[in-house]
């Protein structure tokens, strides 16, 4: 059994933690995603999905008893392409988000600490940047029309859980997508070490909550 929470703390950061609902389970170190962001409308689904994201191994085959996913979830993964041998065993008695009115944008997650970068990038809307930064050197949040800077521990995650950093710059999107009304994400620059098939499994995420991935662009 696995618990997975979303909280906006009194301090203004953002966190997506994994938690084992049983004594005799540990979860290994890190089980926390922070964010320096107050998110107000990221449903389970997209709690689901970030956290397959920023997680991986630690949620597969893993019996997710929160928060409740809709009850086609399993479904639109599996139709997108998310491998069968990762998935979650879920909860599916939730109720299923119109995605179709909060689909209206496009996001681009940039990599740690990179400055003002325009980019020629297609897609709906406005064109948000994201700009994540390395709470070990910067915190907080600094907002303008069309980009975003705040403080995460995406770097920690990174080197101590072993988590490819395209990954959790998508994870990032995923969590921003509702508020921000994203049908988009560009992840510019990814490790030419991502195979196809992983970009396949990432894009299938995304996909089943109806956000469509680039991954093309360059800085």
């Amino acid at each position: 059994m696995t618990l997975i929470r979303t909280e906006n703390r009194h301090d203004g950061r953002f966190s997506l933690t994994i938690q084992s609902g049983e004594s005799y389970r540990t979860i290994g170190f890190p089980r926390e995603f922070n964010l320096d962001l107050a998110l107000h409308d990221v449903d389970a689904d997209s709690t689901i999905v970030a956290s397959l994201l920023a997680f991986n191994t630690k949620l597969w085959h893993q019996k997710i008893d929160s928060p409740i996913s809709s009850e086609a979830l399993s479904e639109r993964m599996f139709e997108a392409g998310y491998p069968p041998e990762r998935m979650p065993i879920l909860d599916r008695s939730g109720d299923l988000t119109d995605y179709s009115l909060l689909r209206q944008n496009t996001l681009v997650v940039l990599p740690i600490g990179t400055k003002n970068s325009e980019l020629d990038v297609p897609g709906p809307g406005r064109r948000i940047y994201a700009h994540p930064l390395d709470v070990a050197n910067w915190t907080g949040r600094l907002f303008s029309p069309s980009r975003i800077f705040f403080g995460t521990n995406l770097p920690l995650l990174e080197v101590m859980g072993g988590i490819d950093e395209s990954s959790l710059r998508l994870a990032i999107g995923v969590l921003m997508a509702n508020d921000l009304r994203i049908g988009k994400i560009s992840i510019p620059n990814i490790s030419p070490e991502i195979s196809e098939s992983e970009m396949f499994a990432m894009s299938a995420l995304a996909s089943s909550i109806g956000i469509e991935v680039d991954f093309s662009s360059m800085l």
